[in-house]
């Protein structure tokens, strides 16, 4: 599993994302994802990852990149599920 971040990672990335201001603070499963919508009340669409977005635009950079993942998601009718 590793520390959290890009797969394939490097140092230098993860240099240049802490001093833009951008560190990895946290990561979440798909499983995570879906169910802290839900409890917020939204309704998982669909993820997308960023590998499969390369290589829909037919991009040799990024096929390899793995960990930036784009959820869609929408309010749900029935609202939040607050326990």
């Amino acid at each position: 599993v590793g520390p959290i971040g890009f797969r394939p990672h490097s140092r230098l990335v993860a240099l240049w994302l802490r001093l833009g201001g951008e560190p990895f603070r946290w990561s979440a499963t798909d499983a995570e994802v879906q169910e802290m919508l839900e409890h917020c009340g939204w309704c998982l669409l669909q993820q997308v990852r960023s590998e499969c977005i390369a290589q829909d635009l037919d991009l040799s950079v990024g096929r390899e990149l793995k960990g930036e993942n784009i959820s869609l998601a929408q309010a749900s009718p029935q609202g939040a599920h607050v326990s």
